[in-house]
């Protein structure tokens, strides 16, 4: 029996420095890349006026460029993790397209946490890329959920409802085809343990993660159903 686990509607450039290519996308409209001290006084505008207008007008915010060449070019953006050591900003993802700051970390938890195993996709083959990542949380339990951004028009963030306290990452095959894969499966020569989807209803759009047919159940005890909820 297929199991099909429906969502409600970090990081990966080598020593820390943007891996952004130079070459235009061939869009008029884009706009120019912030360089650091632009990026930094972009960021801290949206923590007082958007994120917490309480916060210490005092504290600081640091910034680590990740940007690949295919969040640039595919989603004109550019992605931050804020290192500051202030309470709610310490390690936290976040993607600016031009001068709007969108927070990855909105659904982050309790304990250490970590945003990792950025893949740019289409998987609704519409045109418009999206930003698939796992964000992993916790303390005691760790756990892993797939988490994506998408901007139809209305920049949102959707949530599988399943997590995984297992070791999982990537396999994208394409732009339209990514599997989450679990590597602790001894002796499995394809340890795909289900595939990533993005399903457009009328009204809403949701995430997907169809689990492949017979997984053993020690796989399926590290499955959290309904997570979220």
């Amino acid at each position: 029996m297929k199991a099909t686990a429906v969502a409600i509607a970090v990081l990966a450039c080598l020593a820390g420095t943007a891996c952004r290519s130079s070459e235009a996308s061939g869009l008029a409209d884009r706009c120019e890349p912030l360089n650091q001290s632009e990026a930094e006084q972009v960021v801290r505008q949206w923590v007082y006026e958007d994120y917490n207008p309480d916060m210490n007008p005092s504290a600081e915010f640091p910034l680590e460029e990740t940007t690949t060449d295919r969040i640039w070019n595919r989603l004109d953006s550019q992605l931050y993790t804020c290192t500051s050591t202030t309470p709610g900003m310490s390690n936290r993802p976040l993607l600016i397209e031009c001068e709007d700051v969108f927070d990855l970390g909105q659904y982050r938890g309790l304990g250490g946490h970590e945003v990792d195993e950025l893949r740019v996709t289409d998987l609704d083959a519409d045109g418009s890329h999206e930003l698939v990542f796992l964000d992993t949380w916790g303390s005691g339990i760790v756990r892993t959920a797939v988490v994506m951004y998408l901007d139809d028009g209305d920049k949102q963030l959707l949530q599988a409802d399943v997590a995984f306290t297992m070791n999982v990452d990537f396999e994208r095959v394409s732009d339209q085809e990514l599997y989450i894969v679990d590597h602790t499966q001894e002796g499995v020569d394809e340890p795909r343990i289900g595939r990533v989807l993005l399903e457009s209803g009328s009204l809403v759009e949701t995430l997907t993660i169809e689990l492949v047919d017979g997984l053993p159940a020690d796989v399926l005890d590290d499955i959290w159903f309904d997570y979220g909820t």
